[in-house]
């Protein structure tokens, strides 16, 4: 009877891994939406642990890879996969592979000067690839909101994100006033995107994830590089070598 305690500690810890794994997500970059023609990728490590987890707790391990496209000047659309390659110890688990895809709205500073706010408001959709139920098939329908300040140097921002999980893709957010919000997985997200060079710029992301308790949450970590590719701006130098 002794284990017995380690062993409810043991399968807490795997439920929130599970639960909170099978819903996370984020852009991985600020509020800025790319333009027509500009295209973004992105390669990067999640690291996940419960906040009140002890020290000897295995953390949730996961690799993601992303690719985001411009639509107009103030929408693009992303596609993120995710593979885990956390240590599930004993337990029979085929692990947490995601796939994503949302819209983000850019709201504010379309033009991204420098030192101005930007705003921007994103919807998208989550699924578990491992699950292979097709009768019990749960979606992640995520709703967030994305608040930076772009500099020379860094990209400093804030996201909140509200999810709702449901056995279809709800295309209009109505969960978002209908449901109880004590019931519904939120996330705060502080990240910081590095303006090292034009096509290369290093992010990383911490935040915690909880449903009712922030103090129960589970803690977040992501680090990884963006890749863009303009290819107006290309273009346009080319054309200018050319002509010189």
């Amino acid at each position: 009877m002794k284990y017995f305690p380690i062993l409810t500690r043991s399968l807490i810890i795997i439920f929130t891994i599970f639960f909170l794994f099978g819903c996370y997500a984020t852009t991985h970059r600020g509020p800025a939406t790319l333009k027509p023609g500009q295209f973004s990728g992105n390669i990067g490590y999640l690291y996940l642990k419960g906040a009140n987890a002890a020290a000897d707790d295995k953390p949730g391990k996961l690799v993601t890879v992303d690719i985001r496209a411009g639509l107009l000047p103030f929408v693009d659309i992303g596609l993120m996969r995710t593979f885990d390659y956390s240590d599930y110890g004993d337990f029979e688990y085929d692990g947490m592979d995601t796939y994503w895809i949302d819209t983000k709205f850019q709201l504010s500073n379309i033009k991204n000067k420098n030192y101005l706010p930007q705003l921007a408001l994103g919807y998208g959709f989550g699924d578990l690839i491992a699950d292979d139920d097709k009768e019990n098939k749960l979606f992640v329908n995520s709703l967030y909101l994305i608040l930076g300040i772009p500099t020379k140097f860094v990209t400093p921002y804030y996201s909140f994100r509200y999810e709702h999980t449901s056995d279809e893709i709800k295309w209009v957010p109505s969960w978002a006033w209908k449901e109880d919000f004590n019931t519904l997985q939120k996330a705060h997200i502080i990240g910081f995107e590095v303006n090292a060079i034009d096509y290369v710029k290093p992010v990383v992301e911490f935040g915690r994830f909880y449903v009712d308790d922030f103090s129960d949450g589970t803690n977040v970590i992501t680090a990884g590089v963006n890749f863009y590719l303009d290819i107006p701006k290309l273009l346009l130098t080319k054309k200018t070598t050319i002509i010189e």
